[in-house]
């Protein structure tokens, strides 16, 4: 079972331009011609393509950060701090502490 996202193109509503999501057993040249409506104004939703795996994995793992209590999401944060400094800055701050004692890296 395939999940597509739809989006409203009404300005008006209140969910335009937010992704919905439809499970179907329908490829995606079928899935195009089926009407499917807004729930909030009864407009025509517009598909967008199948939903990315990848993405869908991002929406949960955000779900869950919104849900955690405020240590954990201090816990969560001060980890990818950590993992983004080691991947991006760790080097560059070894080399420039090494250059300031008058090393050479």
């Amino acid at each position: 079972m395939d999940r597509y996202k739809y989006y409203c193109k009404y300005k008006g509503c209140n969910n335009a331009f937010r992704d919905v999501i439809v499970e179907s057993d329908l490829d995606e040249k079928a899935q195009s011609e089926v009407k499917i409506l807004c729930k909030l104004c009864n407009k025509r939703l517009h598909l967008q393509g199948l939903q990315d795996a990848k993405a869908n994995l991002g929406t949960i793992y955000f779900g869950k950060f919104s849900s955690m209590s405020p240590v954990e999401k201090k816990k969560v944060l001060k980890d990818r701090s950590n993992e983004d400094f080691k991947k991006n800055y760790a080097e560059k701050k070894r080399w420039m502490d090494r250059a300031s004692i008058g090393l050479k890296h």
